[in-house]
Parts: C-alpha cells; structure tokens; sequence
C-alpha cells in the first residue's frame, strides 16, 4: 500500500449549526488528506468518496497528489490526522496533477 497526499484545492463547506432551522454557514478551505491506496487514481476516488458532498462532481476538482510512502502497512483509506506520516519530510515521488 502507498500513501498519498491529496489536495482538492479550496472548497467551499457547509456547516449546519442549527438541525432544526437547517441553518449551514459556508466556510472555505483547502481539502488535503492523507489517503492510504495502491494507486493515485484510488486515492482521488477513496477522498472523492469520503468528502463528495462538498466536492461535487468528481471531475470538478483539479486534484494534484504526491506519493510520500510506498510500501507502508496501512488499511487502505483515509489516514487519521495523528497518523506519523502528516509529519514525515520523506516525500518518494514528484508532484504530479491528475484532471
């Protein structure tokens, strides 16, 4: 399995602060995650997945991932934010976009 960093760009989300008005304040970031696949295509898919319903469509995006570990033992998916590898410098492959 390799790790991946995936970065959507900025993207606007919704936060409901009141269930019961359906009150969604918007707030803009960029998405990145660390995403744990055998491939960069199954890294976009798998965050696409977690994070489409403030993503859109999944080619509305322009995803741009960069490998920094191959051949780890992670479970395949998006990696939890204490996962040692947010603060690894080690990065294994270029950077490279993917439409």
């Amino acid at each position: 399995m390799n790790v991946y960093f995936v970065n959507a760009g900025e993207v606007t989300t919704y936060d409901c602060i009141d269930r019961e008005a359906g009150l969604y304040v918007p707030e803009e970031g960029c998405l990145v995650e660390l995403v744990a696949a055998w491939t960069r295509k199954q890294a976009i898919y798998t965050m696409w997945k977690a994070h489409k319903h403030d993503l859109g469509d999944l080619t509305d995006q322009r995803w741009i991932t960069m490998c920094i570990a191959k051949r780890v033992d992670r479970p395949r998916g998006i990696l939890p934010p204490n996962d040692p590898l947010w603060r690894s410098p080690k990065f294994c492959g270029p950077e490279e976009e993917v439409a």
